[in-house]
């Protein structure tokens, strides 16, 4: 019983074994299995590239240590000789301007001094050239239609019609008594906006005024005020009048803007010759003449401020300044040639004050403003076109070209060397006018007669060259004073027609002599005033100006 039982067991388990079994094996139903997605067909790969072998980089270099360089140490400037910062009060601080001495008149009523300046502008122009004192037309005028005044917009559309007027005297006094006016009244005419522009030299202040003639119309009230210097110091930081480099295009010296300015009176009306009196026609000599006075009216603050104060103080500076004016009298009497640079007077009481006061006033030199502004041609390449509205982009002025960005100096004088002082007797010479260098010749003549000193006889080797009809010679004597002489003989046949003595002296010292010169040339020991011309600014017979216009 027990083996039935147990064998029953062992087949029990055995069946169940083979069901546990068979049932693991069994797949699940159809319904059960996700479907088979088709995968896609394989894609070819391409062939693989052969790489390039690796290149084995050199070793780095191990950099030295950079080395910390010391902050960089701002270079002293040079001292302006004329500051544009500072313009200084807008009426003159003494004195009148050139200006208002030129166009005072004296009222027949009650006897008062008045400002009466003349119109149109021609006539004003005239009136200024015969206080010159002009033989003959002596005011140097350009037409400019598209500028860069204050004024450049106001003829707007009609810029040819109405083209700004530029004026400047341009001639030494031709009568006796007539006041320097060559090269310090400059006039800027603009029709359309009534108003006349003057820059005119102040000779007891030392500096040149800013000053507008409002209303100028027939029947306007003409009022001569004068202008704010910051204003304009914008523009002229000479504090002196400026003018454009050749070629001056933007004037009527450009055959294009000529062309422009004959038919710019309106259609069908014919070319004018003229606009109020200036030929609208001509050459580059006229600008080219206005140019090189600027240019010399630039250089006024410059000699101003090397007389004032280029020779410093006290009885010292008097004596330095009374040897330069001795050295600028020479030079305009011998022609604008040469002075005595060996004179007791020059070498010791000029040259060591000069060469101090330079050395504690401007020790990094003088810098010399500049009067040139860039060369602009406003019209278009392909041709001037006609007065009207498209001529908005011609008017338009260029950044770089604008009269406002600060210009650099014209030059830094570094040192009080011998070319700087003689720049500075030239400078002086120009302050005296022709007319009273030949009184002065004339003057020195008559004493020379007059006090005829006991003549001595002097014989020296001499050579000669030369040239045609002339002969240059030059004469060194010999012996312990040496006489020494050089000149010019122009010969027509046996007679000697014309000549001059272009030095002459010895090296021997006379001390009577210098002690008479430095007594003659010394300044009394106290500030030194302005330099002026050698005459009055009103001329003889002028009445006093009327108080200044505000």
């Amino acid at each position: 019983m027990q083996r039935r039982v147990a064998g029953a067991m062992r087949e029990a388990t055995i069946v169940i074994a083979w069901v546990v079994a068979a049932s693991a094996a069994a797949p699940l139903p159809a319904a059960a299995q996700p479907p088979t997605v088709a995968q896609p067909p394989t894609v070819a790969q391409p062939p693989t590239v052969a790489q390039p072998p690796t290149v084995v980089q050199p070793p780095t270099v191990v950099q030295p240590p950079t080395v910390v360089q010391p902050p960089t140490v701002a270079q002293p400037r040079p001292a302006w000789a004329v500051d544009p910062a500072r313009a200084g009060r807008d009426l003159p601080p003494a004195g009148r301007s050139l200006f208002d001495f030129a166009v005072t008149r004296v009222r027949e009523a009650d006897g008062a001094a008045v400002l009466d300046v003349p119109f149109p502008f021609e006539r004003l122009v005239r009136h200024l050239e015969a206080r010159a004192g002009c033989r003959q037309p002596c005011a140097k005028q350009v037409l400019v239609p598209l500028g860069r005044s204050l004024q450049r917009t106001a003829a707007a559309p009609a810029y040819f019609e109405f083209p700004r007027v530029i004026a400047a005297i341009d001639a030494d006094p031709g009568a006796p008594g007539a006041p320097l006016l060559k090269g310090r009244i400059y006039l800027g005419y603009q029709e359309k906006n009534d108003l006349v522009e003057v820059i005119s030299y102040n000779e007891a202040a030392g500096r040149f005024e800013f000053q507008l003639v409002r209303d100028y119309r027939a029947g306007g009230e003409r009022a001569v005020v004068y202008a704010r210097r910051a204003v304009c110091a914008a523009c002229h930081q000479n504090l002196a009048p400026i003018f454009p480099r050749q070629s001056w295009d933007e004037t009527n010296a450009n055959p294009r803007i000529a062309a422009a300015l004959a038919r710019g009176h309106g259609e069908g009306a014919g070319e004018r010759a003229a606009y109020r009196g200036v030929p609208i026609r001509r050459g580059v000599d006229v600008p080219d003449a206005i140019d090189a006075a600027t240019d010399s009216a630039n250089l006024f603050g410059v000699w101003q401020l090397l007389w004032r104060t280029g020779c410093g103080d006290g009885a010292a500076g008097a004596r330095c300044r009374g040897a330069a004016l001795a050295a600028a009298l020479q030079y305009r009497l011998t022609g604008e040639r040469a002075f005595d640079e060996r004179s007791a007077a020059w070498r010791e009481d000029f040259a060591p004050a000069f060469g101090q006061a330079w050395s504690a006033r401007w020790p990094t030199g003088l810098a010399i403003p500049n009067p040139d502004i860039p060369n602009r041609d406003p019209l278009p390449p392909e041709g001037a076109p006609r007065a009207g509205p498209g001529l908005a982009a011609a008017a338009h002025v260029p950044a770089a070209l604008e009269p406002l960005v600060p210009r650099p100096p014209l030059e830094v004088w570094a040192a009080a060397g011998p070319d700087t002082a003689r720049r500075f007797v030239a400078g002086l010479a120009a302050f005296v006018p022709a007319a009273d260098v030949r009184a002065l010749e004339r003057e020195l003549a008559v004493r020379a007669g007059r006090e005829r000193p006991q003549e001595r006889r002097r014989e020296a080797p001499c050579e000669i060259a030369w040239t045609g009809s002339s002969a240059r010679f030059k004469c060194v004597g010999e012996g312990e004073a040496p006489l020494r002489v050089a000149g010019r003989l122009v010969v027509s046949g046996p007679r000697v027609t014309a000549g001059e003595i272009e030095s002459c002296g010895s090296t021997v010292r006379r001390r009577s002599s210098s002690s008479r010169s430095r007594r003659a040339a010394s300044i009394p020991p106290r500030a030194a005033p302005p330099l002026r011309s050698a005459r009055g600014p009103s001329g003889r017979g002028s009445p006093t100006a009327p108080r200044l216009p505000v």
